[in-house]
């Protein structure tokens, strides 16, 4: 397992395990309020969902063929010039820093 690979690894546990789901149980534990439910019945609110849905299913295709399957990683497109080691550590630098903005951010909006 590579350096890129191993940063894919922890970004991935950061994203869904850190910044959604302690978010999702920290809001459940609070307020009873069940944040993985469509609150939305207007059809934008659910086009956006779904939209949602696609990038999130995409990202996990990307991670698994990354990851598991490297035969199969070429077949996405990768762009070369970002296969370079210090372009991967800065790019992980960048979307720890992202993960840590964006968790702040829903701390700040507590219960709203």
């Amino acid at each position: 397992m590579d350096r890129a690979q191993i940063f894919m690894i922890i970004f991935v546990v950061g994203y869904f395990g850190i910044t959604l789901g302690l978010r999702i149980l920290l809001l459940y534990k609070n307020t009873k309020i069940n944040a993985t439910k469509n609150f939305g019945k207007e059809e934008k609110t659910k086009r956006a969902e779904r939209i949602i849905q696609l990038a999130i299913f995409l990202l996990i295709v990307i991670i698994v063929n990354f990851l598991f399957i490297p035969n199969n990683y070429k077949y996405l497109l990768p762009i070369q010039i970002l296969e370079r080691s210090w372009l991967q550590s800065f790019g992980f630098m960048l979307s720890i820093g992202g993960l840590v903005l964006g968790f702040r951010a829903q701390l700040q909006m507590k219960n709203s």
